[in-house]
C-alpha cells in the first residue's frame, strides 16, 4: 500500500501456501514486501528483482539469494511488474499477484509475532563479500577501487534472524525496512516482535496524512551504512505520515565511524577494507 514512498503490509504471511523446495523466490515491486515476508516464515531466504538493474555496486537486476539454475517462484503487484521479470526469460514456475490498495489505513495492522529458528552468527563480517577488479560506484554516488556487497547476507535467512534476534525488541511501534537492502532484515525484526512492518523509500516524495496512529519510535533497518543517506531521506516520509522519530539500525556501516549527520546508529558490523583483506578472501569481479 503505497502513500508517499511509504508502503504497508497487510495480511498474515502465514496464509501462504507452502513454497516448493529447489526454486528461488522473488519478489518485483512493492509485492517484494509479502514475497519476504513468506519466505521468512518458511525459513527461506529470497531475492529482489529491480526495475531496472541498479547504477552503481555489481549492477545486478536480481539480487539477494538467487541460483540462475532453479527455477524461480515470483511476487509481484502490477502488469508492469510482471513484464519487468518476463523479459528476463526466468524459468516462473508459479506467479502471486499481491493487492496493493490505494487507501492508507486508519491504523497500522501488526504482523502476528513469529519465532524465526536460527543459529548464532558469531561475526556478521563473515557473510560479506569483498569486490574487487574494476571502479565501482557506491549508492552515495562515492567512487572506489572496491565493492563491500552486502545485498546477498542481507537477504540470507540465517543472517535475518540472527539480527532480528540482536535486536531484542526495544518498545518501538513499527519497523520500517529501507529500499531495498533494509526490507528482508526488517521483516524479520517485525515478525520476530510482532510489529507492524513498512517500506520506505528514500527516493519518494514526502505526503502528508495523518492517520498512522502509531505511538512511539519507528525502527528505521539498512543493510548498510555509509554516508547516511538512505536514513535522512527516509525520516520526512515517516513524519508526513505521523510516524515518530525513528530509531536507526543496519547490518553493516563501511567504516568504524558513523558520520555524525547520521546521528545514532547501531551497527551489526562494521567492514573495513584494510581489515578485511587482512583476515578474509576477497572475490575479484569477473
Amino acid at each position: 500500500m503505497t502513500r508517499g514512498g511509504i508502503v504497508h503490509l497487510l495480511g498474515d504471511p502465514r496464509n501462504e501456501e507452502p513454497l516448493p523446495q529447489g526454486h528461488n523466490v522473488l519478489g518485483v515491486g512493492d509485492a517484494a514486501l509479502a514475497a519476504f515476508t513468506v519466505a521468512l516464515v518458511q525459513g527461506r531466504g529470497t531475492a529482489l528483482v529491480r526495475q531496472e538493474p541498479k547504477n552503481h555496486g555489481t549492477c545486478r537486476q536480481i539480487d539477494g539469494v538467487y541460483d540462475d539454475t532453479l527455477p524461480c517462484v515470483v511476487y509481484f503487484s502490477s502488469e508492469a511488474d510482471q513484464a519487468v521479470v518476463e523479459s528476463l526469460n526466468l524459468d516462473v514456475r508459479r506467479w502471486t499477484r499481491v493487492p496493493v490498495r490505494q487507501a492508507w489505513p486508519d491504523r497500522l495492522s501488526a504482523l502476528p509475532p513469529r519465532r524465526l529458528p536460527h543459529q548464532p552468527v558469531h561475526d556478521f563480517r563473515d557473510c560479506a563479500e569483498l569486490l574487487v577488479g574494476r571502479t565501482f560506484m557506491r549508492s552515495s554516488g562515492q567512487l572506489a577501487d572496491y565493492y563491500f556487497e552486502t545485498l546477498t547476507p542481507a537477504h540470507t535467512y540465517r543472517v535475518a534472524a540472527a539480527f532480528a534476534a540482536a535486536q531484542q525488541g526495544r518498545g518501538w511501534s513499527a519497523v520500517v525496512g529501507v529500499r531495498w537492502g533494509g526490507l528482508y532484515l526488517a521483516a524479520a525484526v517485525a515478525l520476530s516482535y510482532g510489529l507492524p512492518l513498512l517500506m520506505a523509500d528514500p527516493d519518494g516524495r514526502p505526503e502528508p496524512v495523518n492517520c498512522a496512529h502509531v505511538s512511539g519510535p519507528v525502527l528505521l533497518v539498512d543493510d548498510l551504512v555509509n554516508t547516511g543517506r538512505a536514513f535522512t531521506r527516509c525520516e520526512p516520509l515517516l513524519a508526513a505520515i505521523g510516524l515518530a522519530p525513528a530509531e536507526r539500525t543496519a547490518l553493516f556501516a563501511l567504516g568504524h565511524s558513523i558520520p555524525a549527520a547520521c546521528g545514532e546508529v547501531s551497527v551489526a558490523a562494521p567492514l573495513v577494507h584494510e581489515e578485511f583483506v587482512a583476515t578474509r578472501s576477497r572475490t575479484p569481479l569477473s
